[in-house]
């Protein structure tokens, strides 16, 4: 089963289980220790799969719903950190893929800015804009941006030198 899709079949199943445990059982002291036992089994310990087989796949295709469907499930047991984690090693092998392709260095700044773009969007709409992703977004693009000596300095003052002049015109 796509990772997509377990995340899917696991919001369902958590969905009936409330309403299962409101209907059979005492809500006020059952229904959250029981939703607590049904997560740590369908998600907690699935986590380090779920971001090893399905994250850079939905992070790549912008997959916006998927990915706030994951981080809902692993806040929800407090696997955020793993998910940081990933979320930072993604980024840095992104990046570094476009910051080390020297074919690519006439359109480094625009792929970078398009990547760049990407994660905000993904950052605002799927993680609620949580602040220690934010952080490692950043420290992660510091770390891959530095992979390549002066080169992408050169090549964004480049492309600002460009704008700048276009823009006199």
């Amino acid at each position: 089963m796509a990772v997509p899709d377990f995340l899917v079949h696991v919001a369902k199943r958590l969905d009936q289980e409330s309403d299962r445990a409101t209907t059979f059982l005492d809500p006020a002291t059952t229904r959250r220790p029981l939703l607590r036992i049904v997560e740590a089994e369908c998600i907690g310990s699935h986590v380090s799969t779920l971001l090893d087989r399905g994250f850079a796949g939905m992070l790549t295709a912008n997959r916006l719903s998927d990915l706030n469907r994951l981080y809902g499930l692993l806040r929800s047991v407090g696997a955020l950190d793993q998910l940081r984690d990933a979320f930072g090693v993604f980024i840095e092998a992104t990046g570094g893929t476009i910051v080390l392709d020297e074919k690519n260095d006439p359109h480094m700044v625009d792929s970078l800015l398009k990547f760049k773009e990407q994660l905000d969007d993904i950052l605002k709409t799927s993680f609620e804009r949580n602040d220690e992703l934010a952080y490692t977004m950043k420290q992660s693009f510091e770390s891959f941006i530095n992979k390549r000596k002066n080169k992408p300095a050169e090549m964004i003052a480049k492309f600002f030198d460009e704008k700048l002049r276009s823009g006199t015109r």
